[in-house]
């Protein structure tokens, strides 16, 4: 989900987690700025949920204890310090907020949010594309794998011919 700033993304973020809330947990990885508005978000628009941070010296015991209709909020820092424990369960919807943090494939929270295991996924972004057209190559990495193919043919089928001008495709 792409749009300008406000809660439009959001809310149709939670609208779906609402919808799939019986299947199981659902993870939210986002900016450490926002982890807090998140849980604010959750609780004033869907309080069928149950949202929780993933903070603090007891937060890999949230893992062992999910439950459908729960959210847990991480940061993408978190994520990388967590990868082992957060990438083992198998989450019903996986959301990156301000998916532009994972625009670059080969950086390390990039990596770990590629191995992250949902049976959905999500990404929202007011920016998904700041500087070249290959960011949006790896938000569709952790989206839908294979679908643009590799990073290498996606350059030379897409981004080389648009920054150059033609219309080849």
């Amino acid at each position: 989900l792409a749009d300008d700033m406000g809660l439009g993304k959001t809310l149709q973020a939670l609208a779906l987690m609402v919808k799939e809330q019986r299947a199981g947990a659902h993870l939210v990885v986002c900016p450490t700025s926002v982890t807090s508005n998140w849980k604010e978000q959750i609780e004033r628009f869907t309080p069928s949920l149950q949202a929780l941070l993933y903070t603090g010296k007891e937060r890999a015991e949230l893992l062992s204890q999910l439950q459908p209709g729960q959210v847990i909020i991480c940061s993408y820092r978190m994520l990388l310090q967590d990868q082992d424990k957060l990438c083992h369960p198998q989450w019903n919807l996986a959301l990156l907020d301000e998916a532009q943090y994972i625009k670059n494939p080969e950086a390390k929270t990039s990596r770990a949010c590629f191995s992250l295991k949902a049976d959905m996924r999500v990404t929202t972004s007011g920016t998904p594309i700041e500087n070249r057209l290959s960011e949006l190559w790896s938000i569709f990495r952790f989206l839908n794998p294979g679908l643009l193919g590799s990073l290498a043919s996606f350059r030379k089928r897409f981004e080389q011919p648009i920054s150059e001008g033609s219309s080849q495709s």
